[in-house]
């Protein structure tokens, strides 16, 4: 079955619950399509593999002119309806995501929420001349709903309403009349129960760009998954300016291992700080850029070791002067396997070298430097 989601990316980015079920329902066979009313880039977004309708003005408009032209009939029913409900944004959204969903032959229409994604859908199944529409019904929608009048119309024109609580089936039953057979409570679920152990966390601060070598890390990380070491990434910078920057997650999907990559925005300190205590290990696989200038010492070593965790880093430019342990050469992703895997079977080696990094910061990199600095520049 090919379903068309009409969701809202508003959030920034699809709602958590909304995207996990759609994945869910990706792994049971169903073909996902998105046509989202609005559009904004955040945490949860569509899969490469799913088409996402993206709209402009023009292509509003110029899609009620092709069905204008070839369903003249089909059009004007519907044209109808919108000036009946006053309706017309809901009704203009529905002329592109309804040829979309013609050429793509979605065999089924469903709407979260019960609101103007519904109402949308049911422009949708007007001009594609009852297309399935289906919709489930959260909470709002019942009590503050932007357009009450066609409400039932909506509900009316669909086989299928799911409904995320039996409080929200019993008030469609009894204010709005629908029949018990359209309806079933099917309930919204939470994060999957992992039954494995929790998994072993690296961490790599830093721009998502080719100098701090995030593919080095990836590699050597879909390395381990083969060897089936329960592990997770998380990514934390934000995207390079130019060229030179890296799709890590692009990249983390083309090695089969987006499941076990988070990528975080650039983080303040409070959430940075968080990160840090929570991960077990810290990876910067740095190289010499384009122009082959290499790193001085990367600040977010300091930060990492002066949390007390293991560190693994490449030997390039003054990183020497700061690690004193697992050094490998640039571009070795052999060594960088090796490495990772030797800290994630070793957890008491993890707690010593972290320990250390610890004595080794507060000796030497820690705020007592800025009285230095200080003394220097007051001379």
């Amino acid at each position: 079955m090919h379903i068309g989601y009409i969701v809202s990316l508003k959030q920034p980015g699809l709602i958590a619950w909304i995207y996990r079920e759609m994945t869910a329902l990706e792994k049971l066979g169903v073909k996902i399509s998105v046509f989202p009313t609005k559009y904004f880039v955040g945490p949860y977004m569509p899969k490469k593999n799913w088409f996402t309708a993206r709209w402009t003005p023009f292509v509003l408009f110029y899609s009620h002119i092709i069905w204008i032209f070839t369903h003249p009939l089909i059009y004007l029913n519907a044209f109808k309806n919108a000036l009946r409900f006053k309706a017309f944004p809901e009704f203009f959204l529905a002329g592109y995501f309804g040829l979309c969903m013609k050429k793509l032959r979605v065999d089924r229409i469903h709407c979260h929420l019960g609101d103007k994604k519904l109402y949308v859908g049911y422009f949708c199944q007007l001009l594609l001349n009852n297309t399935l529409l289906s919709v489930t019904i959260h909470a709002h929608e019942l009590y503050s709903n932007p357009n009450f009048k066609l409400f039932p119309v909506a509900l009316n024109a669909c086989d299928r309403i799911v409904c995320i609580a039996d409080l929200n089936k019993k008030i469609l039953k009894q204010k709005w009349g629908i029949p018990d057979e359209k309806l079933d409570v099917i309930r919204l679920f939470g994060f999957s129960v992992d039954q494995k152990s929790d998994p072993t966390i690296i961490l790599c601060v830093g721009r998502f760009e080719l100098k701090k070598g995030h593919d080095i890390l990836l590699d050597a990380v879909a390395q381990l998954v083969k060897e089936k070491y329960n592990i997770e990434v998380w990514l934390a910078g934000s995207p390079a300016p130019d060229q030179n920057g890296i799709d890590v997650l692009g990249y983390a999907e083309k090695l089969g291992i987006e499941n076990r990559v988070v990528a975080f925005g650039e983080l303040g300190e409070k959430v940075l700080k968080v990160l840090y205590r929570e991960c077990d290990i810290f990876c910067l696989f740095s190289r010499h850029d384009e122009n082959g200038v290499p790193e001085g010492i990367p600040v977010v070593l300091m930060e990492a070791m002066s949390m007390g965790k293991p560190v693994v880093a490449t030997s390039t430019g003054a990183t020497d002067e700061l690690v004193t342990e697992i050094l490998i050469k640039e571009e070795d992703t052999k060594a960088a396997v090796s490495a990772i895997r030797s800290l994630i079977i070793n957890p008491a080696t993890r707690r010593s070298m972290g320990k250390k990094n610890i004595e080794i910061v507060n000796e030497l990199y820690s705020e007592k430097n800025v009285k230095k600095l200080f003394d220097f520049l007051t001379k």
